[in-house]
């Protein structure tokens, strides 16, 4: 059986991780190795919210429970992201989408596909015993991307906080 041609195709793209966990040591890249995840110090289970409230009310709804870390509430830009995050994760299931990590800390970019659904966790523990990284979706690597595709794909983020974009890869 021979291989498949790769075809120019647009995938997501979902950074996880923060860069300044990864290079305090605060976190590790490879507690990442399984899945992705997201952390906004909202420490309870979304995901009913978000199949049932249409966008405009769940992010209002996001607005209102309190930061476990530091007991502020998120604001609008913040409430978009974790939308996002939630619908290209989530759209994803069975898919391969593009998992970036911090490259100055050792991580790179990666072809994962989303192999399971939302899952509301204990979270991540970082090196200081704080739980992060409540919300979460498993993926399975399927290759690390060259340098050149990484590169391409850093270039197409629009923004240097945005956590989800697309970028067209040959696949």
């Amino acid at each position: 059986m021979s291989t498949p041609t790769p075809v120019l195709t647009t995938l997501p793209v979902f950074c996880t991780a923060d860069m300044e966990s990864l290079r305090d040591k605060k976190l590790k890249i490879d507690q990442f190795k399984d899945g992705v995840a997201f952390n906004y110090g909202i420490r309870c289970d979304i995901e009913r919210e978000f199949q049932t409230k249409p966008k405009k009310q769940f992010k209002e709804h996001l607005r209102t429970i309190p930061r476990c870390d530091d007991g502020k509430f998120i604001v609008e830009y913040q409430a978009r992201q974790i939308y996002n995050s939630m619908t290209l994760l989530t759209a994803s299931l069975g898919k391969l989408i593009i998992v970036a990590v911090a490259k100055s800390q050792g991580g790179g970019l990666e072809l994962r596909r989303v192999t399971g659904g939302y899952r509301f966790t204990d979270g991540v523990t970082s090196s200081t015993g704080e739980q992060c990284y409540f919300h979460q979706f498993a993926t399975e690597t399927i290759r690390t991307l060259t340098k050149d595709e990484s590169n391409l794909v850093a270039s197409c983020r629009p923004m240097p906080f945005d956590l989800t974009w697309t970028a067209d890869l040959m696949v």
